[in-house]
């Protein structure tokens, strides 16, 4: 099987002895044709199913807004305290 998009990019990551030979099992077991095809459809698949769930793209959106509204609050309490701060006089 030929690969239609070059891969040219690395992605090291450590794990245990065991997690190693987890690993070379289910290779064997014919789930990938090496560990790299193993972690990579692995990590490829977890970010796609986290990309397209409905649940995370609402946290996602919810979290900017209230990044926003802290923002604002904060304006609103400096804007408050300079309103109430005694005006220096011109001169």
């Amino acid at each position: 099987m030929s690969v239609l998009k070059p891969r040219n990019r690395l992605v090291y990551f450590r794990v245990s002895e065991d997690e190693f030979q987890s690993c070379l099992r289910a290779c064997e077991a014919g789930q990938a044709r090496s560990v790299s095809d193993l972690a990579r459809t692995a990590i490829l698949d977890a970010v796609e199913s986290e990309a397209n769930n409905p649940a995370r793209l609402l946290h996602d959106r919810l979290s900017v807004l209230e990044t926003a509204m802290k923002e604002l609050d904060t304006k609103l309490v400096q804007l408050a305290l300079a309103l109430k701060e005694p005006r220096q006089k011109e001169t």
